[in-house]
């Protein structure tokens, strides 16, 4: 999932939610910056 939007709209909070979600049902997560991303491709 890519959240995209301005400065100070909640994208980080949001997928911090989903995340906690994911993980309380036994499903991996993973979170990194749009930096980090291009860095590993």
């Amino acid at each position: 999932m890519i959240f995209v939007g301005t400065l100070g709209v909640g994208k980080i909070h949001l997928a911090i939610a989903i995340g906690i979600v994911f993980a309380r049902n036994r499903y991996s997560t993973y979170f990194i910056s749009f930096h980090e991303l291009i860095t590993q491709l």
